[in-house]
């Protein structure tokens, strides 16, 4: 008997090449032959019908000319029976950002990554219904029509 599920309406999804797309186009079925190593079967995108585990509120507060304070308060929404593990959120600051500090965490461990561009967020176990805030703040480096305007 088949499922009257109509399943999910991915948007732009992608496979690795080891993945069979006739059998996909036809069956909707993923089929492949794992390549050696570790791989990504697919990337896809979903803007229908979402809900979030988490409610994120982000918050910007202008400290200085070059200083900016960013703050994030994430809570589960999910029910209190469950925990999510090892969440990991990423916090992105603007492109010219020089140093970031974390200066109040509530759960988890946090710490500025210039490679990445962003405030990582790590938090081990994060039950439902719970709420957590890191607040973080970041230094900008001074352009080139800053400088000459200070003169």
């Amino acid at each position: 008997a088949r499922s009257t599920d109509k399943g999910i309406a991915l948007d732009d999804y992608r496979f690795h090449q080891c993945v069979r797309l006739s059998k996909f186009d036809v069956d909707r079925e993923i089929t492949f032959i794992p390549p050696d190593g570790v791989f990504e079967l697919m990337t896809y995108r979903i803007t229908e019908n979402i809900e979030s585990p988490f409610k994120l509120l982000p918050n910007v507060k202008l400290l200085g000319r070059n200083r900016l304070e960013l703050s994030l308060q994430v809570t589960a929404v999910y029910e209190r029976n469950i925990t999510a593990t090892n969440v990991k959120i990423d916090f992105p600051c603007p492109k010219n950002t020089a140093r970031g500090t974390i200066t109040k965490i509530d759960h988890g461990k946090a710490r500025y990554e210039p490679t990445q561009g962003a405030i990582i967020w790590r938090i081990r176990r994060f039950p439902g219904r719970h709420e957590y805030s890191c607040i973080a703040e970041v230094e900008l480096a001074s352009t080139v029509t800053e400088k000459a305007w200070a003169r």
